[in-house]
């Protein structure tokens, strides 16, 4: 355990209502912790969007390498959202 996570745990006797004790420290009750790789439905190289929304388009967030650091504090505030074509739907079975 970092040492920044150590003192966040010691100094906080009492949570919030509503609040949870986690390895990265507090959070509400009903989030849980998982791996980006569970998280992200398609990983795709190369199509980087549109800058304004046009019908067809849908929104989503372009997390770039560059946001690693910050997307761990849980702050996208700096990741781009661009608008992108959905592939066709693909049935699964």
């Amino acid at each position: 355990m970092t040492e920044n996570r150590k003192a966040v745990r010691e100094e906080m006797n009492e949570l919030p209502e509503g609040f949870k004790m986690t390895e990265l420290g507090p959070i509400p009750k009903e989030w849980k912790i998982e791996r980006l790789e569970e998280m992200v439905s398609e990983i795709m190289s190369g199509e980087w969007g549109k800058d304004e929304n046009a019908p067809g388009l849908v929104a989503c967030r372009v997390l770039r390498g560059t946001d690693f650091a910050e997307a761990e504090k849980c702050n996208l505030s700096k990741v781009p959202v661009r608008y992108v074509k959905l592939p066709p739907y693909r049935d699964a079975s």
